[in-house]
């Protein structure tokens, strides 16, 4: 029995738009921090995707060594990130980017000139970070 062409045409751009099919589906039901994470070609953007409005003219570039062990410390910031979707343990031993960005609609009047987004980069993508205080009575907490 010969296929005639008209069934073949239909199943031929089926099989070839599943994917694409597949992928939009993945994008449109993964979780949001999955969806922003790892967006480092515009930090400004990702933060502003989180609600906050950084001075781009403020950023400050370092790095960051995360520790073959984690301490204490080190255990507890990392919680901090596996509540908002990251985990840090994969890049146990590396050196990681951080960049900072001063924060322009922290809440909180005079005390919320010092405040600063960071964002923590491996291999040019995002995979963790925090806000934070940089006064003597500051703080850290979650992107969010």
């Amino acid at each position: 029995m010969i296929f005639s062409s008209l069934r073949i045409k239909p199943l031929f751009a089926l099989l070839l738009c599943f994917p694409a099919l597949l992928t939009v589906v993945f994008i449109l039901f993964m979780p949001d921090t999955a969806r922003t994470s790892g967006q480092a070609s515009d930090p400004i953007a990702f933060l502003s995707g989180l609600g906050w409005q950084a001075d781009a003219s403020s950023e400050q570039i370092g790095t960051v060594s995360v520790p073959d062990r984690f301490n204490a410390v080190f255990s507890a910031y990392n919680d901090l990130q596996l509540s908002q979707g990251f985990d840090l343990t994969p890049y146990a031993g590396c050196e990681l980017e951080k960049r900072s960005y001063r924060l322009l609609n922290y809440p909180g009047g005079e005390k919320a000139t010092d405040v600063y987004a960071n964002l923590l980069f491996f291999n040019g993508k995002i995979v963790g970070g925090d806000i934070c205080s940089v006064r003597l009575d500051g703080f850290l907490r979650g992107l969010k």
